[in-house]
């Protein structure tokens, strides 16, 4: 996959911004920092693999409400790609056009990136300065195993991850550790077992306490249930007591009833009743009297009114007439701006006129015809005179031009060919080079003779003496085996000598042929060179003499083209001039035929004609403009007359002989006459209501008094009497028995709630006497003493019981312990399963770790060491893994294998970045995806910077990388059609 072209319409700090990524690989984007490289890191990650709503907000541009753009790329499979994601639609999804044409969804970019999410792309295919840095600030003994989790995945979570279980595990437990949770967890619970067993035996003693506590409990509800009746009776007797009174009023009232007259019939409150009637009466009959007289009033007014407005004109003529008085202004109105426009008119017409100066009268306006052509035809006679003139003008400078060049190069020419050499002694010069350059190659000749048989001399000589050497080393062991075998007698040493004096002969022998050879191929020196009469200097004298005669001529031949040139420019421009003749003469005539259809135009240069024409034009609509305002003031003119005769014969006849002679003042006349009439009618109207609704307000009073009459002759005859008095003197000895009848049912409710109905009856049938009372009273206080006293008691004992049964219960020291011993076990089930869990995981991931060397690790290797190779100039030739403690080895040019924490921190990056590479290589078999380097350079120096770009270039044609950097010398590296710099390069859209 290689990226192409980067369309931003709003992402952080870039909006409505292209970047298109060069052909060449890899590729530098230089910026300086806060330039905006990580926004653009940033963008191709969101178009590819997007990003949430809460992310998509930071990145949310301040100056544009536009979040997205378009990533256009090429993909192995599906080729060219337009990936395209904005923030408001689809909710961030991406949709991609291919090049067939069709729209594909966010679904079919997924299958298409192979699975591939943002962070695995980050970890295989993206690093910067940050990791190196992080490598650097590491403890030395963890680099190893970090950069071996680097060479498996890519990325060193797989390292940070099995150090966060192993830090879990060791919080949770430790075969020998106290500080564990677990650990500490199993402290508890053995502390707890023993505090259960110390109180178990507290325990014995609580049943026997428990059954003692439970007969005080009851003894003590039995004295309660005395005390309680004892106190019942005696509040019984004391409220008697107390009734004793009250039961003496009470028979008095009964007497008092029995005494009075009885009441047969009276009407329910008819006191008050009969007031309220007698109050209801008489406001209604003071506003009958007020309503007549209010009547008489309205009557008379009503028949002055009447007369008035019977009188002509009537109210209906006056409004029809009024009505039409807005019209008749606005008319007016319109007459006077129609004036004013005309006059406005006149004015500008002659004025625009005086400034043409052309001889043209207003009244000649109206025979003017200009077609709808005739401005085409003005403006393009206008073009066409300037072009003509701007080509004479050329012409002219051209043909200047043309003759001035021609006597340059003419003079110029002349120069040249003086300035020449002789042909003589131009062959001189050439003869002497060639003698010289014929001599010095005879010389290094001689030279290349001499150092051959300086050489042949010196082999020969080699190869004598080493021949010498061999033959003495055969005779001496020829002799030393020969002693052996008379010394020991043993036959291999005889024949180890044999061997010996037969093979020193033989190398004798072959060393002779050997210079014999070597004599025939001595090289024979030469003598016979002939040595050059001129120097070296004389020699390049006339090299340089004969080459600024060969320039000399080379500027003969280039004038004499170039006169030929001009000699062909010049019939050209003969032709142009007979074009520019004909065009002209056809111009003037089509000029000539305009001024006889508009003689005015003789006045004017034909450069003005089209401005002309723009005012003559708006001159003539002024014209016409002018007639149609004098036809709509006539129209308004005979309106206003028909509606003034109008006004006149509807004025009345005593008006009409007086001082009121313009329409205005008639209608002002009338106006006041239609307000007058229209108040009298109002007036007449509400008189005509007032009397109505007087008149129904009679009614209704008569009704509302009649209705009071009948009301107290019911009242009277309900109470059996024929007047007032009669009425009142009954009603009073009503009043006297409720009241008896009311204090007697006052003490029947006062002690209804503390004597039952029949209580209180046989109180009244049985009234006891005061002396019992009290006897019995008396009594019963002297036992409600002596229980009180067993009850105190009673209570005292429970309470010391209690005591010790709470010092047992208080503390809830054994069920709480039996509680807590629960709940630790609990909480040890917990923590155990969730070692499991940690532990398993741990497993896991170090068997898919296995798993992923055994299948990849060997791959990542082998290019990581070519990388590493190629980075470190060949000094360090071979990287291993030691299946001991599983961390990297480094073999040097010298096969001393160092490890990782031995290396220096400059190489150790390399190693860092071989690897980063070598996996992004291995993956790319399968994803395809461009590798993304920010700054990982920053420390290197001038030559490693070139290893490594000489490296990424070998790749290009695999896979692109792209390279960001905010330093000029990394980007100064690059070639320039691979340097994209962010402050020059990225164009808007």
């Amino acid at each position: 996959m290689r990226l192409l072209e980067l369309k931003i319409h709003g992402f952080g700090k870039w909006v409505d911004y292209t970047l298109k990524l060069t052909s060449g690989s890899p590729i530098c984007l230089f910026g300086e920092n806060e330039s905006g490289k990580t926004t653009l890191q940033k963008f191709i990650l969101f178009i590819l693999f997007g990003l949430t709503p809460k992310q998509r907000v930071f990145y949310r541009p301040k100056t544009s409400s536009k979040m997205g753009g378009r990533l256009s790329l090429i993909h192995p499979d599906a080729g060219k790609i337009i990936i395209e994601r904005l923030d408001g639609v689809r909710n961030g999804a991406a949709v991609c056009y291919t090049e067939d044409g069709l729209e594909h969804d966010e679904d079919w970019l997924k299958k298409q990136l192979n699975g591939m999410t943002e962070r695995t792309f980050k970890s295989i295919y993206s690093f910067d300065a940050i990791d190196l840095t992080a490598i650097q600030n590491m403890e030395q003994e963890e680099i190893g195993e970090v950069l071996l989790a680097v060479g498996l995945t890519g990325s060193r979570r797989i390292h940070d991850l099995e150090k966060q279980l192993d830090a879990k595990l060791a919080e949770l437990f430790k075969p020998y550790g106290t500080k564990p949770v677990i650990n500490d967890q199993l402290t508890k619970l053995t502390h707890l077992e023993k505090s259960i067993q110390e109180h178990k035996h507290e325990a014995d003693t609580y049943h026997e306490k428990t059954r003692n506590l439970q007969r005080l409990i009851t003894k003590k509800e039995e004295l309660i249930t005395r005390l309680k009746r004892d106190k019942k009776l005696i509040n019984k007797l004391e409220k008697e007591l107390q009734a004793l009174p009250y039961i003496h009023e009470f028979k008095r009232l009964i007497s008092q009833l029995e005494q009075l007259p009885k009441v047969d019939t009276f009407p329910k409150n008819g006191v008050d009743r009969l007031k309220i009637l007698k109050e209801n009466e008489l406001p209604l009959q003071s506003e009958l009297s007020i309503l007549k007289a209010d009547e008489k009033k309205y009557l008379k007014e009503k028949n002055i009114l009447e007369k008035e407005l019977e009188q002509p004109p009537n109210i209906e003529a006056l409004k029809e007439i009024l009505n039409l008085k807005p019209t008749y202004l606005y008319h007016q109105q319109e007459m006077n701006k129609l004036s004013d426009t005309m006059k406005s008119l006149d004015m500008e017409i002659s004025t625009a006129l005086n400034e043409l100066n052309v001889g043209i009268q207003i009244d000649q306006l109206e025979a003017i015809q200009l077609p709808f052509h005739t401005e085409k035809t003005w403006i393009e006679l206008k073009n066409a005179a300037t072009q003509l003139k701007m080509e004479n003008e050329q012409l002219t400078e051209e043909k200047q031009i043309i003759l001035s060049k021609q006597s340059f190069l003419q003079n110029k020419l002349v120069e040249s060919k003086k300035q020449q050499m002789p042909e003589i002694e131009r062959n001189q010069l050439e003869k002497r080079i060639k003698i010289y350059n014929e001599s010095e190659i005879y010389q290094q000749f001689n030279q290349d003779m001499t150092n051959r048989q300086t050489n042949w001399e010196k082999n020969k000589h080699l190869m004598k003496k080493r021949h010498r050497s061999i033959l003495g080393g055969s005779m001496i062991l020829t002799i030393t085996f020969f002693t052996l075998f008379i010394l020991m007698d043993h036959k291999i040493f005889a024949n180890l000598a044999i061997l010996s004096l037969v093979g020193g002969t033989a190398f004798m022998i072959w060393g002779r042929l050997s210079l014999n050879s070597l004599e025939e191929l001595k090289p024979n020196s030469v003598n016979d060179i002939q040595h050059s009469i001129y120097t070296k200097i004389e020699q390049e004298e006339a090299r340089q003499l004969i080459a600024k005669d060969e320039e000399l001529k080379a500027v003969e031949r280039s004038m004499n083209d170039q006169l030929r040139d001009i000699d062909i420019q010049s019939i050209q421009f003969d032709e142009k001039k007979k074009v520019w003749k004909d065009r002209n003469y056809r111009l003037q005539d089509q000029i000539h035929e305009q001024r006889v259809l508009h003689p005015y135009l003789n006045q004017l240069e034909i450069d003005f004609w089209p401005e002309f024409y723009h005012m003559l034009k708006n001159i003539i609509r002024l014209y016409y403009n002018k007639k149609e305002l004098e036809s709509e003031f006539e129209a308004a003119k005979q309106k206003q007359l028909d509606y003034s005769n109008q006004v006149s014969h509807i004025l009345p006849s005593k008006l009409s002989q007086t001082n009121v002679e313009t329409t205005e003042q008639k209608l002002a006349v009338l106006e006041q006459r239609y307000s007058n009439l229209e108040k009298q009618q109002t007036r007449y109207t509400q008189l005509k209501h007032f009397i109505s609704e007087n008149q129904t307000r009679q009614q209704q009073l008569k009704y509302n008094l009649a209705t009071y009459q009948e009301e107290k002759t019911k009242l009277f005859d309900i109470a059996d009497v024929i007047d007032e008095e009669s009425f009142y003197q009954k009603a009073s000895n009503i009043e006297h028995v409720q009241q008896l009848k009311s204090s007697k049912n006052k003490i029947t409710e006062q002690f209804s709630t503390i004597f039952t109905t029949g209580e209180w009856s046989n109180l009244i049938n049985d009234m006891p006497q005061q002396g019992t009372l009290e006897l019995k009273i008396q009594d019963l206080q002297t036992n409600i003493e002596y229980t009180d006293d067993q009850l105190d008691q009673t209570r005292q004992n429970i309470a010391d019981i209690s005591t010790d049964l709470a010092k047992l219960e208080t503390s809830e020291a054994y069920s709480e312990l039996l509680y807590q011993m629960d709940f630790e076990r609990n909480e040890l089930r917990d923590l155990s399963k969730k070692w499991a869990v940690l532990k398993t995981a741990k497993e896991i991931l170090t068997e898919t770790k296995w798993w992923y060397r055994d299948k990849y690790l060997s791959q990542v290797i082998n290019r990581t060491t070519f990388y590493f190779r190629e980075l470190t100039n060949h000094q360090y030739t071979k990287i291993y893994i030691s299946d001991q403690n599983n961390s990297f080895l480094i073999e040097a040019h010298d096969s001393i294998r160092y490890k990782v924490n031995e290396l220096s921190q400059a190489t150790v990056n390399q190693l860092y970045i071989s690897l980063r590479l070598a996996i992004s290589e291995v993956m790319n078999d399968k994803h395809h995806f461009p590798f993304i380097i920010d700054d990982a350079f920053v420390h290197f120096d001038g030559v490693r910077i070139k290893r490594i770009l000489g490296i990424l270039k070998e790749q290009a044609n695999k896979q692109q990388f792209i390279i960001f950097t905010c330093k000029e010398e990394v980007a100064d590296c690059f070639e320039s059609t691979n340097i994209i710099d962010l402050n020059k390069n990225v164009s808007r859209v």
